[in-house]
């Protein structure tokens, strides 16, 4: 059959916590999921507890991770997009992005 799935999710809870598997026969340095987690590793190594503190304010009032960063960096537009287009950049010119803000607020 010339019917293929990209990728697949399960998703159950354990213990009281929710869990999702993601498969995908995609490399995973490639996938948008660990290349949101990457430049969000970088930015908070560049941003610090500052940064840190800011995104957790964010999640803690109910959004999602890269909602929060994309918020609390001013960044425009689609979050996801926004923070992917983030991952190229060098971290001089990121530190420069998180050096020229205010941080935004609750």
């Amino acid at each position: 059959m010339g019917w293929r799935r990209e990728s697949n999710v399960a998703s159950f809870r354990v213990l009281g916590w929710d869990m999702e598997i993601f498969g995908s026969r995609i490399p995973v340095a490639e996938q948008p999921a660990w290349r949101h987690f990457d430049v969000e590793k970088r930015l908070l190594s560049l941003g610090g507890q500052r940064l840190r503190d800011v995104v957790m304010r964010f999640r803690a009032a109910g959004m999602k991770t890269e909602p929060a960063f994309a918020t609390a960096l001013g960044l425009a537009g689609n979050p996801y997009d926004a923070l992917l287009s983030l991952q190229m950049l060098g971290d001089d010119q990121l530190r420069s992005i998180i050096d020229d803000l205010s941080f935004g607020s609750l």
